[in-house]
């Protein structure tokens, strides 16, 4: 809707382009970099973001307004069209939407993948309680993965887990849309609104554990 109402300002509005305007939607694009970089990143390292596309056709257009002087305006137009176009051609310009997607769901073949088909080996059921992967990627990629992403509230799925826990504890805790990952703690607990920590020792007699 912001593009179509963009275009829409374009072909209507009366609007000007100079060379210090551009400068100064630069500097502003080149400043954001620089504050998203020093305050959102973990570190101080600056780091190409895709944000700072934008100023190579800025460029272009800069020089075609210096270049065609007070003749720019049927330039301008054309150019402010490929400002809007060029991030949607970086991203889904090589898209084919009748392509296969069996590559998206091709479990690679990794040291780590390798690691996890032994564990998995290791039970009839194949069944596996692994940390440090999150979401349901496990699962994604073939694996009968504890951790995982429970979409719909589903207490009793986890009621064989914990038979002493009361009802009250399966609602609180389990009665969620949530992410399971593990957790070294000796409890089942819910240390954010969509995540659930189930212990590890008490998954490990349904599923293999590393070591």
């Amino acid at each position: 809707m912001l593009v179509i109402a963009s275009g829409y300002a374009v072909d209507r509005l009366p609007i000007r382009i100079t060379p210090l305007r551009l400068a100064a939607f630069a500097s502003i694009v080149v400043v954001a970099w620089l504050a998203a970089s020093y305050d959102l990143q973990p570190t101080d390292k600056l780091v190409f973001r895709d944000e700072l596309v934008v100023l190579i056709p800025l460029a272009a257009l800069a020089f075609l307004v210096v270049a065609a002087r007070r003749q720019a305006a049927p330039v301008w137009r054309g150019a402010v069209f490929l400002v809007a176009l060029l991030p949607t051609v970086i991203g889904w310009g090589l898209f084919n939407p009748l392509q296969s997607t069996e590559v998206m769901f091709r479990k690679p073949d990794t040291e780590f993948t390798r690691e996890l088909d032994a564990l998995a080996a290791t039970r009839s059921d194949g069944a596996i309680a692994v940390s440090g992967v999150t979401g349901a990627v496990l699962n994604g990629v073939g694996y009968r993965s504890v951790t995982h992403v429970i979409v719909a509230p589903s207490p009793e799925v986890f009621r064989p887990y914990f038979p002493e826990a009361s009802e009250e504890v399966l609602n609180e805790v389990f009665n969620r849309y949530a992410h399971v990952a593990l957790t070294t703690k000796s409890h089942a607990g819910t240390p954010a609104p969509d995540l659930i920590y189930l212990p590890i020792e008490r998954m490990a007699p349904f599923a293999a554990t590393r070591p």
